[in-house]
């Protein structure tokens, strides 16, 4: 054969790990073979952000293999319950445009099986059209052949055949990151229906702080004149494994970007002036595996995986919003205090740190790990690694903007999706600001994702 390869995108639903893996045993067997084939497992944080990779994709491929099973015919049929399946509930809606709206179901989209799956889950407007259950060697040689433009009945000669052999498995552990996982499978999120962020592209060039158009804050004093010296730092316990708090002064903010910020994404707004009556002690650094460590064994549990980057002073990560919350439970079990989650709000005011505009691309390059804790500057408020290391779990359930945001700094009711803020060790520079955030499933474990915590005073 002759010309370029045939670009195929394979569509399918995370229903379980097995799944996933026979998924990619397929991919893996039609790139060896010479297909060009693409799928979500192939990739790590796409800079546009995973809905819209799923569209370019997509709309590139010569034909789309939709690997069908009940859930997945449930989520193209625009069946799924809101929350559930994400990823592939934004998939499905590009697919439905090019099914329904469009009209363009030619040869384009290709049924797929496996020999669990029954042909009653392939979707409504490819029914008609040919299956193939990849299972047996027939099956998968019928799909190539579709996929070269190979008709079976044309035979090649003796001898000359090429050979389809069955490749090893291979299954790398899923690394799926905080920053285009969530961006991409968050209800709500703004910037389409799929949520794509808004990207300035002429604005990414710019050198560090360059930011135009910075507007002056408001006029009146901030009640949080406080520097470093004034704050107080204490341990409840004076042990290694007692987090080291920093008590922060009352005051008030205004949370989230400026709207002439060419940075900012839109749900990084509009501004909300949030009022802190009351002081509030939040951790000088994210939790560390050496403190959640003493945690896991007091409990008899596992302790968390550290990627293979060390433990010790490295903020902790591969942690649920869900174990988050148990820890500070455990943690004011230990103290007689009451530790929890910062609300994003009293997460924001504490990276500020009494400055009203901070510029971003300030932060360096993405690394390509967790760095122990305390190897950058600390803000002027002496909290450290409060931008960059890890993404930061807060208490707040996701809502895409500012309004409707307590004006106490409580955090804001509701399921789904948590807030993370502060940008990570991989994130862009524009991430690592104090109004960054982005919505992750608060079952989500990442490298990314740690978070510190916060203690009533």
């Amino acid at each position: 054969m002759t010309g370029a390869p045939p670009k195929v995108f394979i569509s399918y639903s995370h229903d379980t790990v097995e799944h996933q893996e026979r998924v990619k045993t397929l991919a893996d067997r039609l790139r060896a073979d010479g297909v060009d084939a693409e799928i979500d497992q192939y990739n790590v944080s796409p800079p546009e952000g995973w809905p819209l990779w799923c569209e370019r994709q997509i709309a590139a491929a010569d034909i789309v293999l939709m690997i069908c099973t009940e859930t997945y015919h449930r989520r193209v049929s625009g069946h799924e319950k809101g929350g559930t399946g994400l990823g592939v509930v934004w998939e499905a809606r590009i697919i439905r445009q090019f099914l329904y709206d469009a009209g363009a179901v030619g040869d384009k989209f290709v049924p797929v099986l496996f020999s669990n799956a029954s042909p009653e889950q392939i979707p409504t407007p490819i029914k008609g059209g040919t299956r193939y259950v990849v299972d047996t060697e027939k099956g998968y040689e019928d799909l190539y052949r579709r996929l070269t433009g190979q008709p079976s009945v044309v035979k090649p000669r003796l001898g000359s055949m090429r050979s389809l052999p069955i490749r090893g498995r291979q299954w790398p552990e899923e690394e799926m990151e905080a920053v285009a996982f969530a961006a991409a499978k968050a209800p709500g999120s703004s910037g389409g229906d799929w949520g794509v962020r808004r990207v300035v592209e002429d604005t990414l060039s710019q050198e560090p702080g360059a930011a135009p158009g910075v507007a002056e804050g408001p006029q009146r004093p901030l009640i949080d004149t406080a520097t470093a010296a004034d704050l107080e730092k204490f341990q409840d316990i004076h042990e290694s494994w007692c987090p080291v708090m920093v008590v922060l002064p009352a005051g008030w903010f205004l949370m989230g970007s400026r709207a002439d910020d060419p940075l900012a994404w839109p749900d990084e707004g509009p501004q909300q002036e949030i009022t802190f009556g009351r002081r509030l002690a939040i951790g000088a650094w994210p939790v560390t595996f050496n403190e959640y460590d003493e945690y896991c064994y007091a409990q008899g549990y596992s302790v968390t995986d550290d990627a293979g980057w060390g433990r010790k002073q490295r903020p902790l990560i591969n942690v649920s919003w869900h174990e988050a919350i148990a820890y500070t439970r455990w943690l004011s079990s230990q103290t007689s205090a009451r530790y929890r989650l910062p609300s994003e709000a009293e997460w924001e005011y504490a990276a500020r740190a009494g400055q009203r505009d901070i510029l971003r691309g300030d932060s360096g390059g993405a690394l390509q790990r967790t760095f122990e804790v305390g190897q950058t500057k600390a803000n002027s408020w002496n909290l450290l690694d409060m931008q960059g290391n890890v993404w930061q779990w807060t208490a707040d359930a996701w809502h895409p903007g500012h309004v409707g945001a307590a004006a106490d700094g409580s955090p804001r009711p509701g399921g789904g999706p948590r807030v993370v803020r502060g940008g990570s060790w991989q994130s862009l520079p524009r991430q690592r600001h104090p109004a960054a955030r982005l919505p992750c499933p608060q079952e989500l474990k990442s490298r990314v994702v740690g978070f510190r915590v916060a203690r009533e005073i």
